[in-house]
């Protein structure tokens, strides 16, 4: 973007230079013939200069005033960019942490169940052994 303003800004120099140029041109011939009343085309001819000077003058301006704003654009885009990269590092911190409870409580769900299945296997066994002792003794 910067290279294209430049080469813009280069390019409007030098119309800029030849307009000039061409201004100080028709007015040394007016000086040249300071006794001889210009034409009218002459006239109209410097003032089309003039306009044509003066639309340039206002089409840079627009220029200039397009690329700051683009300058301006493109940092704040950065400065959102890593704002977003902040964000997606503790959401990802964040899906992991979750990740890592989901599976810590999953296996303790598994082991409760084979707690609870291996608790009532040794009552029952207890059971039987005291009946056992009970009809031997």
């Amino acid at each position: 973007m910067r290279q294209a303003y430049r080469s813009l800004k280069h390019t409007y120099d030098r119309e800029m230079s030849q307009w000039d140029r061409r201004i100080r041109d028709a007015n040394n011939r007016t000086e040249l013939f300071g006794g001889c009343e210009p034409s009218a085309e002459t006239k109209s001819r410097a003032n089309d200069l003039g306009n044509e000077r003066d639309m340039l003058l206002k089409s840079l301006a627009s220029g200039n005033q397009t690329a700051e704003w683009l300058g301006t654009l493109s940092s704040h885009i950065g400065v959102q960019g890593d704002r977003l990269k902040g964000v997606q590092r503790s959401l990802i911190s964040m899906a992991s942490t979750l990740g890592l409870s989901d599976s810590v409580i999953k296996m303790i769900g598994q082991r409760e169940f084979m707690d609870r299945l291996l608790l009532f296997a040794l009552m029952i066994l207890t059971l039987i052994i005291f009946l056992l002792c009970y009809w031997y003794m």
